[in-house]
């Protein structure tokens, strides 16, 4: 197990068998970053997984959702990114440009043309620190339907917020906890991701925070692997 986050382009293939077309555009090692999320934020449900179909208890750990639309939260992102690091330079612009541009010469490649949805594979992650899959993937689908407020608060944060390099007191380690995610409420649960987030991130500099928003998970277009799926 890679313990990374997979993300698919969905594309229906004109066929009796009702087979469907999966390409993989990225994928991100422990982690489903913000852009995985912007994708997957237009009308996501949770489906079967399709990479780990023969394990028990995965039955619905994949999301799915609107392609189109997914597409266009993140190309507006993606732009204001653009716009903000003009004005602020977090990092040299031709960097964040080659970088975008990495990222819409995926999404926008020809052979993606005919794909109607995204899927979210990230059963690796998920199973790294919870045992009930099912309810992981709903509460990475909840992530999903807010990325967008995360997004608008994330540019905030990496261009406009000034930042103060963390003293040595502030990254003195008190250890790795994983608290028990399974028997924790929704509540209890996003208000601890949140809080480790905010501590980790404050201890990062603007540049780091926009390398972990996901752009260099994109894979080249030239390898777009795929397989195809008959549900």
């Amino acid at each position: 197990m890679s313990n990374n986050s997979y993300l698919f382009a969905v594309e229906p293939l004109a066929d009796p068998t009702g087979s469907q077309r999966h390409r993989l555009v990225a994928q991100q090692a422990y982690d489903s970053p913000l852009l995985f999320l912007l994708l997957c934020s237009v009308s996501p449900t949770q489906v079967p997984t399709r990479v780990f179909p023969n394990e028990s208890g995965t039955e619905s750990i994949a999301i799915l959702a609107d392609f189109a639309a997914g597409l266009a939260r993140a190309n507006e992102f993606m732009q204001a990114c653009l716009n903000l690091n003009q004005q602020h330079q977090v990092i040299p612009p031709a960097e964040l440009e080659a970088m975008v541009a990495q990222v819409r010469n995926i999404l926008h490649h020809p052979d993606l043309a005919r794909c109607t949805h995204f899927l979210l594979e990230a059963g690796e992650i998920l199973f790294m620190v919870c045992a009930d899959g099912n309810q992981a993937a709903r509460r990475l689908l909840i992530q999903a339907q807010q990325s967008p407020e995360r997004a608008t608060e994330r540019l905030r944060t990496i261009f406009l917020e000034p930042y103060t390099p963390p003293t040595s007191e502030d990254t003195n380690d008190d250890g790795f906890y994983i608290p028990d995610f399974d028997r924790m409420s929704d509540a209890e649960y996003f208000e601890f991701i949140r809080e480790d987030f905010e501590d980790a991130d404050a201890l990062r500099p603007p540049p780091e925070k926009l390398e972990n928003l996901g752009f260099r998970a994109f894979n080249s277009p030239a390898h777009l692997d795929d397989f195809d799926y008959k549900s």
